[in-house]
């Protein structure tokens, strides 16, 4: 069953790496608008085709583009947000 991405899933990933982000003393990754369509796009597309793997955004603007891809996995998210807190 494809389900299509959900912003609240987006903002819950977004969550999870900045908590483990500033456990670590680094800066909060901020959404952009541009990079989190691509985002959706290429989700999308990995649903579709049933491949996982990054895509070739290469860079944005003058910086390069890296990303996080993820599959869901309830019970490990909870294991992970448990450790976490």
């Amino acid at each position: 069953m494809r389900r299509d991405p959900s912003p609240a899933d987006e903002t819950a990933i977004a969550g999870m790496i900045n908590s483990a982000r500033e456990s670590k003393s680094l800066p909060r990754v901020r959404m952009q608008d541009e990079i989190r369509a691509a985002a959706r796009r290429w989700s999308v597309r990995m649903a579709t085709s049933g491949e996982f793997e990054h895509s070739r955004l290469g860079w944005a603007g003058d910086r390069p583009a890296g990303e996080n891809i993820s599959i869901r996995r309830p019970q490990r998210d909870r294991d992970l947000m448990s450790a976490a807190c």
